[in-house]
């Protein structure tokens, strides 16, 4: 996968649209890892105070992480992106991210299938790593035959 630069590319590796689409763009990937970036919004839904959360590493690693899933899929006719199934492990450090904030997400790809895949990751600000764990993601499931989209009215 080459860099993606766009918002609009983003959605077709990912379900989520904005604010909950968190991520600014990917800065370099592969089949198995992928740099990630994510520039805190003031419409983020995770701020709190006007702070993102450290916690919120857990979305930025599942977004990455659904970036090289919804590459995979997309390879083979699927769904985009997919959902958190589970959090194995995560490490926190306290940090204040302010919006605006600049952060970098690194996703490796461990294990798994086209239905679901093991990702570890880290994500940092200012080059100091508030975030790292592993997690789970399970492909969407195919929409029905039926099934229209915004992007089918517009």
């Amino acid at each position: 996968m080459t860099a993606v630069h766009t918002a609009h590319e983003l959605e077709r590796l990912l379900p989520h649209r904005a604010p909950m689409l968190m991520l600014t763009r990917v800065l370099s990937s592969d089949n198995d890892r992928t740099h990630c970036l994510s520039i805190i919004q003031a419409n983020n839904p995770l701020l709190r105070a006007d702070l993102f959360p450290v916690s919120g590493g857990i979305e930025l690693l599942a977004q990455a992480g659904g970036t090289l899933l919804g590459g995979r899929l997309q390879n083979t006719a699927g769904q985009p992106g997919g959902a958190i199934v589970q959090i194995k492990t995560f490490q926190l450090a306290a940090l204040r991210i302010p919006v605006g904030a600049e952060i970098h997400i690194h996703a490796r790809y461990l294990a798994g299938t086209a239905d679901a895949a093991l990702f570890e990751g880290e994500a940092s600000y200012h080059a100091q790593q508030f975030f790292h764990g592993t997690l789970m993601l399970a492909a969407l499931p195919p929409a029905p035959a039926n099934h229209t989209t915004a992007e089918d009215t517009a």
